[in-house]
């Protein structure tokens, strides 16, 4: 018997910088997850998932979102500090 189940992604460290990092570029550049999706050519829940640290991606969707977000995958990938975070929240 065949079941369609999907597998529950883990939360990793990757998973959980991924996540905080996607949020914190795209409200600094004050979009929606529905247009980061857009331009993205993602679906508004899957940027949704990943924002929750829900999705395990593909390396072709994360150069999408830096692309999106005007960045490179490194720069996507790489812990904010603190101070940048707190920042971005008040502007």
């Amino acid at each position: 018997m065949l079941t369609n189940k999907r597998k529950k992604v883990s939360n990793t460290p990757i998973l959980n910088l991924l996540a905080r990092n996607t949020r914190f570029y795209r409200m600094k550049s004050r979009m929606s997850q529905e247009q980061l999706a857009e331009l993205a050519d993602l679906h508004p829940t899957y940027i949704s998932n990943i924002e929750q640290g829900k999705r395990n991606l593909s390396l072709q969707s994360v150069w999408q979102i830096a692309n999106a977000l005007h960045l490179t995958v490194p720069e996507l990938l790489t812990e904010i500090h603190e101070e940048h975070t707190f920042q971005a929240e008040r502007d």
